[in-house]
């Protein structure tokens, strides 16, 4: 049973890094950060998932990849501070990052060495002291994971305090990391369980820890599937510079407005808060400021009422015999399900009731 959770936990880790690399280019880049993350915790569960086979029907070969692949242990945990500091901070990779990485090398050169060596002779005493080492590392691993969440979570709960608005947009990430942490908790259990001979604690705390690993990945997964603007959030601007009230006026969010119209920007599904500040040519944080101001809503909110303003045109359009789907592309989304809950949460009605509606009307008016 272990080795199929593994499998799959392993799986939809690598499945979500995949995705996001696959969108790379649309996505903020603290998202490629926080797949880094998602990539090392997938590739140690594909390494538990050999480990929980029968060790004496698998090749060396196999044996030797899963024990290269288990460093990763200590690849993955950095980056989700990473994520938290880009996030609420800002995070630009130095040299001196590289420190986070310096137990990563330490357990990559032990493993290979325990590979290399093994593959001589496994019983030498330095094959022996190299994995009597490794062994000691196990609770630095956890040392580590739990320490790099902590701060994480601290980091989240400090940049909440002050700005209110980062509560409601990450409320996500910090639930996530609690989650973690619980997880990371189990492990540990389980690991000192083992220690101490108690079997049955040991096993049921991994099992536990490895089914709330695959339900956080597919509920993750899922929200993201159900709402994918939630992916082009500009997630660095929450705590940029400071607003500049001589910016924060009508005159220039009219500007901002005709910009958007005048260049069709609305139609592009990915535009983020980054692409309209490099066009005005002011910050992030002037151009969240002026939506904030003048408009009722979040980003979003505001440039999906300019794509609605725009499938109304073309749905009401008698001459226009584009379907629903084509319309909704054409205006800018990139979702069938956010167009149809946007367009009634604006409109009041369905796209295809407005369509009907609009045809109705006209028909009498040139009957």
């Amino acid at each position: 049973m272990l080795d199929i959770l593994y499998a799959i936990a392993g799986f939809n880790f690598l499945f979500l890094t995949f995705f996001i690399w696959y969108y790379k280019s649309k996505l903020d880049s603290a998202y490629y950060l926080f797949s880094y993350f998602l990539l090392g915790k997938g590739l140690t569960l594909i390494s538990n998932f050999i480990f929980s086979l029968e060790l004496n029907q698998l090749s060396t070969e196999l044996i030797n990849v899963a024990i290269i692949l288990n460093s990763m242990l200590f690849f993955y945990a950095p980056f989700i501070y990473f994520f938290s500091m880009q996030i609420c901070k800002g995070f630009s990779f130095k040299s001196v990052s590289y420190i986070h990485f310096l137990p990563f090398a330490m357990f990559l050169i032990l493993s290979m060495s325990q590979v290399i060596i093994g593959s001589m002779d496994q019983n030498s005493n330095l094959f022996q002291t190299v994995s009597f080492l490794k062994a000691k590392f196990t609770y630095l691993y956890f040392a580590q994971v739990i320490g790099y969440s902590v701060l994480s979570y601290k980091l989240l709960i400090d940049t909440e305090k002050k700005d209110s608005k980062f509560k409601a947009s990450f409320k996500w990430f910090k639930t996530l990391i609690f989650i973690f942490i619980v997880v990371w908790t189990l492990f540990l259990v389980s690991s000192i369980s083992f220690e101490l001979q108690q079997v049955q604690l040991s096993k049921y705390s991994e099992i536990l820890g490895v089914i709330s690993l695959i339900i956080l990945s597919n509920t993750t997964l899922f929200a993201l599937l159900k709402n994918p603007q939630l992916f082009y959030i500009n997630l660095t601007l929450k705590m940029g510079s400071a607003e500049n009230n001589e910016v924060i006026t009508k005159e220039n969010y009219k500007k901002l407005c005709n910009m958007i119209l005048e260049n069709g920007l609305f139609r592009q599904a990915d535009l983020k808060v980054s692409d309209l500040s490099a066009k005005m040519g002011i910050s992030t944080r002037n151009v969240s400021g002026l939506i904030k101001a003048y408009h009722n809503g979040n980003f979003y909110d505001f440039i999906n009422s300019f794509r609605i303003e725009e499938a109304k045109k073309m749905l009401a359009d008698e001459n226009n015999d584009m379907t629903i789907l084509s319309i909704l592309y054409e205006s800018g989304f990139n979702s069938k399900s956010v167009f149809n809950t946007t367009f009634k949460k604006v409109v009041g009605i369905t796209p295809s009731h407005f369509r009907e509606k609009n045809l109705e009307v006209q028909f009498y008016n040139n009957s």
